[in-house]
């Protein structure tokens, strides 16, 4: 479930913010009403998205908070605030938040804004692997190695360590499974391996991918393995690799 970090000092917004993130189904971890209180649930709850506002209590505002975050933890930033003013937009914009609202907002408002956020989030993710990045942003990324799933009308958070199995299922669609669930998604499996650390998968079929740890038994002759409670083919160009790299006794 994606874990929300409310920072708001209004009683009635927060009211709003609890009831408004149970519904749309997200986890709300904590409520901060000023910085020093926001960093500490930061660390603390280990959110995947931050819900701003920038006249909060203390002697930081929201938008000197969204800087700490950016240093101690990348996060991605959402402000929900009353300002629209052209000198608080100049300021915000040097915090690259992946989303702005301006109260009162719908609860429609806040699920888009939080789809998009985690989406562009885990693209932005995926750019900076590619880069050589500074510690802090490493120990951003490094809390985030997940995919983001849509289904239905919600967006959930697959941790890689919980996938068992990828496996296209038809025309575009690919299955990810888990211990708990399996996730319909319509990506190649090939877009899907880009984004996996595929030190910890192997492809053992041209339509499948399992995590490696998570493989129990495979059959003496490398034609099939079995992951979770699921059978899967071995196909025969990937064999080989696979029964070389096994520590047999």
């Amino acid at each position: 479930m994606i874990k929300i970090l409310g920072v708001e000092d209004n009683p009635i917004h927060q009211e709003f913010l609890f009831v408004v993130t149970q519904e749309l189904g997200y986890e709300l971890a904590g409520l901060a009403d000023n910085a020093r209180q926001a960093l500490e649930l930061l660390f603390a709850t280990k959110p995947d998205v931050v819900l701003l506002d920038i006249e909060i209590n203390g002697q930081q505002d929201g938008i000197e908070l969204a800087n700490r975050i950016n240093q101690l933890r990348p996060t991605p930033l959402i402000y929900t605030t009353a300002r629209a003013d052209q000198a608080t937009l100049d300021r915000v914009k040097g915090t690259l938040p992946y989303g702005y609202l301006v109260k009162p907002f719908t609860q429609q408002d806040l699920q888009a804004a939080l789809e998009l956020a985690i989406y562009r989030f885990a693209a932005d993710q995926i750019e900076r692997e590619t880069l050589q990045v500074s510690p802090d942003w490493e120990s951003g990324i490094a809390l985030q190695q997940a995919l983001f799933v849509k289904a239905a009308d919600m967006i959930h958070k697959v941790r890689f360590e919980d996938i068992l199995l990828v496996e296209v299922s038809k025309d575009r669609y690919c299955t990810v499974t888990t211990a708990e669930d399996t996730f319909l998604v319509r990506s190649p499996l090939k877009e899907i391996a880009a984004k996996l650390p595929m030190q910890d998968f192997l492809q053992v079929h041209r339509s499948a991918i399992v995590r490696a740890s998570a493989i129990e038994r495979i059959e003496s002759s490398g034609a099939w393995l079995v992951v979770g409670n699921k059978t899967v083919t071995i196909g025969k160009t990937y064999r080989e690799k696979l029964l070389n790299n096994l520590n047999l006794l």
